[in-house]
């Protein structure tokens, strides 16, 4: 897990990626834009994050080793009945994953061959 900070009283954004490219340019692109950033590369590293510093949103993928992002968002959702808005990041267009991210509770759906970075930061801009 990375922690990165921008100055105080600013959104915290967790990135939950395993992809290090993406997920450095997805960190440079939010700390540009004044986010305070936490990096975990897996659901288990997203939730060990998240007892550190509670994020304002999440951006999570689902393909990921260790725990994926559909058992960590089971396990932010069902078990811990956290509401904070999540934003799903991931290659896949439809299936089981993602109708069970559907039915647990997300706030949106990007698929990242379809979206640019400003997108994302769009995205996220719209929670307010």
């Amino acid at each position: 897990m990375e922690n990165r900070l921008a100055p105080k009283g600013k959104k915290r954004v967790l990135i939950v990626e395993d992809d290090q490219a993406l997920g450095h340019a997805l960190e440079l692109k939010l700390l540009q834009a004044g986010y305070r950033i936490d990096w975990a590369k897996n659901g288990q590293e997203a939730l060990a994050a998240w007892d550190q510093h509670t994020p304002d949103v999440i951006i999570l993928d689902l393909l990921m080793p260790v725990m994926d992002g559909v058992d960590f968002l089971k396990e932010l959702r069902v078990e811990r009945e956290e509401k904070v808005p999540v934003i799903v990041l991931t290659v896949m267009t439809s299936g089981v994953l993602f109708d069970q991210c559907k039915a647990i509770g997300i706030t949106d759906y990007l698929i990242k061959d379809k979206v640019s970075l400003d997108d994302v930061l769009a995205c996220i801009r719209k929670l307010g």
